[in-house]
């Protein structure tokens, strides 16, 4: 919010606010297009969270939003699958301990994640069977970005989180039918699903 602020403090036609997703002092109905990327599944419920969102928009308006998805999607099989499911089990683990922890401790630890994650990159290009060789090395979850600084805030903002929900397409898909969306579409990087309110 800080940085949003700054960067657009002199544009009148951008208002910022800050707030309670779950409490939103918003007129339900006011927004042509609503979006959250990355945001919803760090609350208590991303369900409910979703449908105080999706509240606010008019008949005929859009909105998008993208999520965390499964460990294991559906389409997964066989070591893929199995391999999708020990990472989820390795990390879950670790944010046992990491969500516990004083965030200027645990900020220091992911400047680990600096070379680590340079290597994870370097592993998932490699051919596959020397991906399947490193694969013990893929199983914590780090961001590989290409931006050092990047790579910290990334994994910092993964493992410092209370809540950290996973979902699955046709789930997500289901929030949309049952907030009376229509023109569902999913497309593109999982969890994202875009969607239109129908007109009443």
């Amino acid at each position: 919010m800080n940085r949003a602020r700054e960067e657009n403090q002199a544009n009148p036609l951008i208002h910022l606010i800050q707030g309670d997703i779950m409490r939103l002092a918003l007129r339900p109905g006011a927004f042509d297009h609503a979006y959250s990327i990355g945001v919803l599944h760090h609350t208590p419920s991303t369900r409910r969270a979703f449908h105080s969102m999706a509240k606010l928009v008019k008949p005929g308006g859009r909105i998008s939003v993208w999520v965390y998805h499964v460990w294991r999607p559906p389409h997964l099989t066989g070591y893929k699958a199995f391999h999708a499911a020990s990472k989820g089990a390795v990390t879950d683990a670790l944010r046992v301990i990491t969500t516990r922890l004083p965030h200027r401790v645990l900020h220091y630890l992911c400047y680990l994640a600096i070379p680590f994650g340079w290597v994870q990159a370097k592993i998932w290009k490699a051919p596959a069977a020397v991906k399947v060789l490193l694969s013990p090395l893929l199983l914590v979850h780090l961001s590989i970005h290409e931006k050092r600084e990047i790579r910290l805030l990334d994994t910092f903002d993964w493992y410092s989180p209370q809540y950290q929900w996973k979902h699955t397409v046709r789930e997500v898909e289901e929030w949309f039918r049952e907030e009376g969306f229509e023109e569902i579409d999913s497309s593109g990087f999982a969890v994202s699903v875009r969607g239109r309110r129908k007109n009443s």
